[in-house]
């Protein structure tokens, strides 16, 4: 930036935009404003001047046009060198503006015009430059070649400032090429020269790379302390790229330790930030690691889509480093399902790696390799693979990727039976990856194995219970169902390990509690969080919808293109949760004290709980009353399994309902009847009485039972009870704690859809009858009416919270794709499961008087998606809904005596419905469960 000719007012400028900077870009600009029309060198040394201290705080756009002009004065007026140091500016513009390897030449080109003007201390100063710019290209090696005599020449000239950027320069270098301890020392001398020179800008730069180098170190608190100095500095001096860039790499060591919610909101402000600005590497390194938490969700997909975008944008930036990052991310991804790609991908990406000289990075691919061997049943190429991964981390002293090597080499002596070597191996890598709460689960567990295996029961049941509890952890810290659920997946075996043990020496008490610390967790954070999509998401998320939902109504639409589709759809709506920042959930332990008063208190009459999960081929049966917790189980053979799917597969309901079918059985109702035997306990059979509540907490295949029409000696299930699902325990509790906040009803119906549905020419006369029978005032929307856009626009406002009731009468849809593209059908426009979410209902009770309203998928760990959940995460206390197509017009009877019963004095949602389908069962007309059976409550 410095010239010997340069004016004493336009130095004094520069000095105050190292200590100052938005100060001396305002001085700066009020000079060139004032001098632009002018054609003098004092107007030259203005524009230079202005275009510097545009660079510097950010204004990179801006910074051309003054530094282009000044060029072209400097050239009239024969000042050959100021003309030069215009055009070095402008290549700091166009680095900054993300010019890939092409510009290389150019900074060649004008090195050459300098020394041959004999310019050594511009000459030294762009050759500074030129190696930042390599360094943005992952040219790591390249720079650390030049450094050296460069190093030399900035001392020689006495350019302190210069040689304080060259030694972050090289200290950058250092650290993609694994050499930590050289790149500590040159961080540590430009961070004490700039801290005495007192130039924050260059004092958080050097935070930014110490934090980095922190981070390839995997010492992720310690960074994230680098990154928080380096944000309070840049957030005071207004600058959002280098701010941003402390955001960012605060969201990276975030998502490491497994704080994914605070990580995805960090990032994606981030990006939006780079992409504003232009700075494509850095939006190539956001997508890389929005990657990374998608793959930590096991959102595999998802997590290969951001990888190729960041591929792409490296390979046209020429950036070497992290296209090949990018192939073994990919490859990674694919190691899941795809074991032969991913070798195939991983291999090339090793080839490439090697061109670069950087051992971590080889050492992590050679990690991931071992893997990939392991899944296909090649343990000896694994072993080797693992043995070169070693010798990469031990060459650079990476304790904590050693520690990656001795979690996956623990796998290989397990598959081996070798225990005894497996537990060595986990102990040490336990020691090390401290701070990696996605590994330590699996170290805890490994360790419970062992413990186990060699008679240590309790010692392993302990080990299980951290790790659950570290799994619990990791699926709170996501806002999406999908990512709890991966989560979830991929540690089953470590659930079903608990469970088994639990079993076989804990008490019931503590099975109930490790059941229920794994279940439905993002329906309860999506309950207690609100949310507030941006504007320009939130667009975004409507157009993609709109687009999936004309492909699903097109029959033609290939399965590609439509999964694609949905791919796009779940991303965008992954990152629509993610966008605000996410406090960390405390959920407390179950207290069984509490929970029986506050059931006792809401149930006067008479209560008792069924909690069901599947684990290890085995289905858990946890029977809460208030005296006791017992528990039972069943194993989950095919004849169980048969009979689950009879009375819950779509597919198998006819032919266990079906009228026709029961007239001419030996056994009506068999299967219920057997059924019914299978899940509930003898003891609560015996119990049983019609104004007792009967808690349902179901599990997988589970939740699409239609519990009502179970069959008890001769009778449907809910003449015996009053017959409830809720989502878990501590939700029950959450819900029942969740009063109404209205008085009024809202009535929603619609008969015409446009040829999108066949017509519903009774949903007038139940609107008409909704309205009667409501024990409140009513505003009714039928047809044109209930617009859905309106109807966000009114949630959005808060307007929805108001009402204490409300039904809607009208078609819905499931669809196979995913449980996310369940939709309610309204006069031109529908309500998606991503719509119902955001109504924003205070409390209400809502009548889902649709086909499917039940319906959902049923993700591991018991995160459903349906409509009726959603409307649970919309703000609803209790939904009824049906689980089967509806009739309208039979159907209405049902409607009718629920009305009926909600109106009297003191009557619960439960209770009202329960007597609704005791009088269809009484009556002659209506007694057939195909009427009255799918209907079901979910909720307090």
């Amino acid at each position: 930036m410095f010239l010997p000719t340069l004016p004493a007012d336009c130095q004094r400028i520069l000095h105050v935009l190292l200590r100052a900077p938005q100060r001396a870009y305002h001085i700066a600009q009020r000079a060139y404003q004032r001098s632009a029309s002018a054609t003098s060198l004092t107007a030259a040394f203005c524009g230079y001047t202005f275009g510097w201290c545009a660079l510097y705080t950010e204004h990179v756009a801006e910074a051309q046009e003054p530094l282009q002009a000044a060029q072209t004065l400097f050239e009239q007026h024969g000042e050959q060198l100021t003309a030069l140091a215009c055009r070095r500016a402008l290549l700091v513009a166009a680095w900054k503006q993300s010019a890939g390897a092409q510009l290389q030449a150019q900074w060649e080109a004008l090195c050459i015009e300098l020394a041959a003007h004999s310019a050594d201390q511009l000459l030294a100063q762009t050759q500074t430059d030129r190696l930042g710019h390599l360094n943005a290209l992952g040219r790591s090696q390249d720079v650390l070649k030049l450094a050296p005599s460069l190093a030399a020449q900035l001392h020689a000239l006495g350019l302190t400032f210069d040689l304080g950027r060259l030694w972050r320069m090289s200290a950058f270098a250092l650290i993609n090429s694994a050499q930590f301890a050289q790149a500590k020392q040159q961080l540590d001398q430009a961070r004490e020269l700039f801290a005495e020179l007192r130039y924050p800008l260059e004092l958080g730069r050097c935070y930014i790379d110490s934090g980095y180098l922190l981070q390839r170190q995997d010492q992720f608190s310690a960074a994230q302390d680098c990154f928080e100095q380096a944000h309070v500095i840049f957030a005071r001096a207004g600058l959002p790229y280098l701010d941003a860039m402390a955001q960012y790499n605060i969201g990276i060591s975030a998502g490491r330790m497994g704080q994914a919610a605070q990580a995805m909101h960090l990032m994606l402000a981030a990006r939006k930030t780079f992409f504003e600005l232009e700075r494509m590497l850095m939006v190539s390194k956001c997508d890389n690691d929005l990657g990374v938490i998608a793959h930590m969700a096991g959102l595999y997909e998802l997590a290969a889509a951001a990888y190729r975008r960041s591929q792409l944008i490296a390979e046209q930036l020429d950036n070497q480093h992290t296209a090949t990052q990018m192939q073994m991310n990919q490859g990674l991804t694919m190691s899941h399902q795809r074991p032969q790609l991913a070798l195939r991908l991983l291999q090339q990406a090793d080839e490439a790696a090697a061109l670069l000289n950087d051992p971590l990075l080889c050492g992590q691919i050679q990690l991931n390799l071992a893997g990939v061997w392991r899944t296909l049943g090649q343990p000896a190429e694994a072993h080797t693979a693992l043995q070169q991964a070693q010798h990469w981390f031990t060459s650079i002293n990476h304790q904590v990727n050693l520690g990656k090597v001795w979690v996956e080499a623990s796998q290989l002596a397990f598959d081996a039976a070798d225990f005894s070597r497996a537990a060595e191996l986990l102990q040490r890598a336990a020691a090390v990856l401290h701070e990696r709460p996605d590994f330590r689960w699996r170290i805890l567990h490994g360790l419970g194995r062992c413990a186990a295996h060699a008679g240590q029961r309790a010692v392993a049941l302990d080990h299980y219970l951290e790790a659950l509890q570290l799994v619990h952890n990791l699926r709170q810290s996501f806002a999406s169902e999908h990512a709890s659920s991966s989560v979830f997946r991929a540690a089953q075996a470590l659930f079903d390990d608990a469970l088994v043990l639990a079993v076989e020496i804990a008490t019931p008490a503590t099975v109930l509690a490790i059941i229920e610390q794994q279940r439905a967790l993002m329906l309860s954070r999506q309950i207690h969080d609100q949310r507030l999509i941006p504007a320009e998401l939130h667009a975004s998320l409507q157009r993609q919808k709109q687009r999936l939902l004309r492909a699903i109504e097109q029959p033609q639409t290939p399965a590609k293109q439509l999964d694609l589709l949905m791919q796009q759809y779940l991303e965008l709506w992954f990152q629509a949760q993610h966008t605000q920042p996410r406090p960390p959930m405390i959920t407390p332990e179950l207290d069984l004290v509490a929970l029986r008063a506050n059931l006792s208190a809401a149930y006067p009459a008479g209560w008792t709980v069924l909690i069901y999960a599947e684990y290890a081929e085995q289905l858990a049966l946890i029977t809460l009353t208030a005296a006791s917790v017992e528990l039972e189980q069943r194993p989950l053979d095919p004849r169980l399994r048969r009979l689950i799917d009879r009375c819950c597969a779509p597919e198998e309901r006819n032919n266990t309902f079906g009228l026709a079918l029961q007239r001419v059985s030996a056994r009506p109702w068999a299967d219920l009847s057997d059924l019914a035997q299978q899940l509930i306990p003898a003891a609560v059979q015996a119990n049983l009485h019609p104004d007792q509540h009967l808690l349902i907490v179901a599990c997988q295949a589970l939740h699409t039972l239609t519990w009502p029409t179970l069959r008890l000696d001769s009778h449907w299930l809910c003449e015996r009870a009053i017959v409830q699902q809720i989502p878990s325990l501590t939700l029950w509790q959450q819900l029942q704690q969740q009063p109404s906040k209205g008085h009024d009803g809202l009535i929603i119906g619609c008969e015409h859809f446009h040829g999108r549905a066949l017509d519903l020419p009774g949903a007038k006369a139940e609107v008409a009858l909704v309205e009667r029978l409501l024990p409140a005032p009513a505003e009714v929307l039928f047809g044109a009416q209930a617009d859905p856009q309106a109807l966000l626009q009114r949630a959005r406002a808060g307007d929805l919270a108001r009402f204490r009731w409300l039904h809607i009468a009208s078609h819905a849809q499931i669809h196979p794709v995913s449980g996310l593209v369940a939709r309610i059908l309204l006069h031109d426009g529908d309500l998606l499961y991503t719509d119902l979410v955001d109504l924003g209902l205070g409390g209400a009770t809502v009548v889902l008087s649709t086909c499917y309203g039940a319906s959902g998928e049923a993700l591991p760990g018991d995160e459903v998606l349906s409509l009726q959940r959603a409307l649970l995460i919309g703000g609803a206390r209790t939904v009824i809904a049906n689980l089967w197509p509806s009739n309208d017009q039979r159907g209405l009877a049902l409607i009718e005596r629920l009305y009926v019963h909600l109106a009297q004095p003191d009557s619960d949602a439960a209770s009202a419905l329960a007597l609704a389908q005791r009088d269809l069962i009484a009556s002659a007309e209506h007694a057939a469960p195909l009427i009255w059976g799918g209907f079901q409550l979910l909720g307090a």
